[in-house]
């Protein structure tokens, strides 16, 4: 819920922000029950992954909406989406690669509580 009063704040525009909150709500349950499909349940490595995976997918699809809001009222819904693509997508694409280019560094590693 303050993930959709975020949205609409930030785009201005209903049925974007229901989109984001689609977006977002749909990586997280595949994700989820990935996790709990392959391990039986979630540990604390897994919510640590889920805090960032919702962030990251919050944030790629908040900017992808925010230039789509942005562009052109007088253009079709294609010609804005690809408007909004050609803003945006180079700069979403290189953040997602340097995610998981920095997270996989971290995937042979070992969680230590102390």
């Amino acid at each position: 819920i303050v993930a959709l009063f975020a949205t609409a704040i930030c785009t201005q525009h209903c049925i974007l922000s229901l989109l984001v909150v689609l977006c977002l709500a749909s990586s997280m349950s595949i994700v989820v029950a990935t996790i709990v499909n392959v391990t039986g349940a979630i540990d604390l490595v897994g919510t640590v992954g889920l805090c960032i995976l919702a962030g990251t997918s919050l944030d790629y699809s908040l900017h992808i909406a925010i230039a789509y809001s942005h562009s052109s009222a007088s253009l079709g819904r294609v010609e804005r989406t690809r408007d909004a693509m050609a803003e945006v997508g180079g700069a979403v694409a290189g953040s997602a690669a340097t995610t998981i280019g920095s997270a996989s560094f971290l995937l042979g590693a070992t969680l230590v509580p102390f």
